[in-house]
């Protein structure tokens, strides 16, 4: 008697052989998949977390400087402090200066030459200024400098000194005040006589 083939075992071969083509499809796929997208799952290759998007400040969007509980006007400094559009530079007045010869505004008979010793201490000036008469007579007078400051290119101060008023002798205070350019110091001064002082402008340089 011959063997038969037993009914259907043709059709389930094939069912096999159509699963197992399946299912390698879908794992071919899914590591074609892995292997594209493998950073975003494992991390970077050469390890560790990944590194933030550099930022840059700015004054507008998200990489703009956040303050809060802050009032009042803010001011933010861009770049380093030397940079173009810094404040002025300190005055360099320290040293002696020297006026051209001048005329008294009061008594145009009389004409002196101002001398000025001035020592920088921080932004406190130190120092004397003397006033020496070439006409109608030679003489001096040298006085200390008080309250003196220099603040960006300018510089401020006074001298104190006695004057007779009538038949009375008074304390008189001059005030000067300079500004340097171009190695000049432009200066003006003004005392607190009881009619309002003259205001005098002149120049002075380094002898």
């Amino acid at each position: 008697m011959s063997e038969k083939t037993p009914a259907g075992g043709n059709g389930e071969r094939s069912h096999r052989m159509q699963v197992v083509v399946a299912v390698i499809g879908v794992v071919g796929t899914l590591g074609t998949a892995l292997i594209a997208n493998w950073d975003k799952v494992f991390g970077p290759s050469g390890g560790g977390a990944p590194k933030p998007p550099a930022v840059t400040p700015g004054t507008q969007g998200a990489g703009s400087p956040i303050l809060s509980n802050v009032t009042g006007d803010v001011k933010i400094q861009i770049g380093s402090v030397g940079s173009v559009g810094s404040l002025a530079a300190v005055a360099d007045v320290a040293g002696r200066w020297v006026s051209d010869e001048l005329t008294n505004p009061y008594d145009a008979s009389w004409r002196y030459v101002l001398h000025f010793d001035l020592r920088v201490q921080g932004d406190v000036v130190v120092g004397s200024v003397t006033q020496r008469f070439t006409q109608p007579r030679e003489q001096e007078l040298s006085l200390p400098v008080v309250s003196g400051r220099v603040d960006g290119p300018t510089v401020s101060f006074q001298t104190r000194s006695e004057v007779l008023s009538g038949l009375e002798t008074r304390q008189m205070t001059t005030y000067y005040v300079g500004t340097l350019r171009d190695g000049v110091l432009q200066l003006t001064r003004q005392n607190d006589s009881p009619g309002g002082g003259v205001i005098e402008a002149f120049a002075a340089r380094r002898p």
